[in-house]
């Protein structure tokens, strides 16, 4: 079945597609997203000029040091996005994405 944005805020999300969801690899969905990733030491990234200055992606997770702020891949889309929590579990529950 195909979700269309309608569809997102009746969709039910279980314990495991959040789960999954929170474990999705950050830096292809934000290549794909088109941010600008800067590689760094040890299999890290960086993006450059948002919200927070600097902020560092690891697999599945994200670090903002000048403000403090961390968290998965539904964390980055709806914290430094603004997206809701239904988009970014649309986004990352994609079909081929995981």
């Amino acid at each position: 079945m195909t979700w269309t944005p309608s569809d997102v805020s009746r969709r039910s999300w279980t314990k495991a597609d959040i789960r999954a969801a929170r474990q999705i690899p950050l830096q292809p969905v934000l290549e794909q997203l088109g941010y600008r990733l800067e590689p760094r030491a040890n299999d890290n990234y960086a993006i450059l000029g948002q919200k927070c200055g600097e902020i560092l992606i690891k697999d599945h997770y994200w670090h903002c040091p000048g403000k403090e702020l961390a968290g998965n891949a539904i964390d980055f889309i709806m914290l430094i996005r603004g997206g809701t929590f239904h988009e970014a579990m649309q986004l990352l529950t994609q079909p081929g994405r995981s």
